[in-house]
């Protein structure tokens, strides 16, 4: 009766062991992916308040680049040591260090393998579609599901710790590799800089 118990009581983490492991297999065929996607965003009611679009890219490990081309531009770039969100109407970016934003965004996961990255996350599957929780409550994001069709990545989604939830239809999947200044970002003169980092 002990062992059955026992049983039982580790499900639950050899599920989450091996949803992990399954999501990193995954990934460590992507080394190098770009696609655009369609963007639609839900509030806590399930209404849609906004729809828009724009170009994902990702080069493992530590570099993406997130860029939203409607309805309003704005761009996330992580260089490998840093982050840089851009709003080009505000003429404002700020600037974070890569590692603190580990704990603020799943999205981090998709260029890093590390165990210290992915020991922030608890890991869950359901076919061919994996969910990201933090583990730590202070993250702005309560969950990230990536789904996938074969070896590509078919859609993103993301719920914020308002219940509103944003989800990604990615198209044009591509694993050629990415060009390198994809991944780098200079403020154009006259930008509002809020650098972040600290020393």
């Amino acid at each position: 009766m002990k062992r059955v118990i026992l049983a039982a009581a580790l499900l639950p983490v050899l599920a989450h062991a091996g949803a992990e492991e399954n999501l990193k297999q995954k990934l460590a065929q992507l080394d190098s992916f770009q696609a655009f996607f369609s963007q639609q965003v839900f509030d806590d009611q399930g209404e849609l308040i906004q729809e828009g679009e724009g170009r994902l890219a990702v080069s493992a490990p530590d570099r993406f680049r997130w860029q939203l081309t409607a309805p309003e531009e704005s761009l996330v770039v992580a260089d490998g040591s840093a982050v840089w969100v851009y709003d080009p109407l505000m003429e404002a970016v700020s600037i974070y260090r890569q590692d603190d934003a580990i704990a603020q965004t799943p999205l981090t996961i998709l260029t890093r393998t590390d165990d210290e990255a992915w020991s922030q996350y608890q890991f869950s599957q359901d076919g061919q579609c994996f969910d990201a929780e933090p583990v730590s409550e202070e993250s702005h994001i309560r969950r990230m599901s990536v789904c996938f069709q074969g070896d590509s990545i078919a859609s993103l989604a993301m719920l914020d710790s308002q219940a509103v939830r944003s989800e990604f239809t990615l198209s044009g999947f591509s694993t050629e590799a990415v060009a390198a200044e994809q991944f780098q970002f200079k403020a154009p003169e006259g930008t509002e800089i809020d650098d972040q980092r600290g020393q």
